[in-house]
């Protein structure tokens, strides 16, 4: 039920995107402040990212699941070195893909639009109540 009542919400919800070029009016120093921030709001960012993903139990559950791989994967006889370097290449291949998909989100980005956002929230909307349904019969057909 709780599939099919997020669904009816994201169905019918407008998306409104606001104008950067009606903000231009309210800050005449937005640029400037923009500036002398960016650097804090990309280690702000980057904080913020780390915390949310460390609170998330099913991170915390990967990650104990990629270093059980890597000790079980890696002879003793080699030690925990090769096991590190293993816990490193996965670690430095997540960071790589993350800033692709930064870079490619910047691309896309002028491409979004206010029509494109209310099609993917019917879209979404449609998705998550069949879901939702589907899920709530399986379990009255079961009974």
């Amino acid at each position: 039920s709780i599939f099919v009542i997020y669904g009816l919400i994201s169905l019918f919800k407008k998306v409104t995107i606001i104008d950067s070029k009606k903000l231009e009016g309210i800050d005449a120093n937005l640029e400037t402040t923009k500036q002398h921030n960016n650097t804090k709001d990309y280690v702000f960012l980057a904080l913020k990212g780390f915390v949310l993903n460390f609170a998330n139990p099913m991170v915390i559950f990967y990650w104990v699941s990629v270093a059980s791989v890597a000790n079980n994967a890696v002879p003793e006889e080699h030690g925990t070195f090769w096991a590190f370097i293993f816990l490193g290449l996965v670690l430095i291949t997540f960071f790589s893909i993350d800033v692709l998909k930064i870079l490619a989100a910047k691309k896309i980005r002028p491409l979004v639009n206010q029509t494109l956002l209310n099609a993917l929230n019917r879209l979404i909307g449609i998705v998550f109540t069949l879901f939702g349904l589907f899920l709530i019969l399986q379990f009255f057909l079961k009974k």
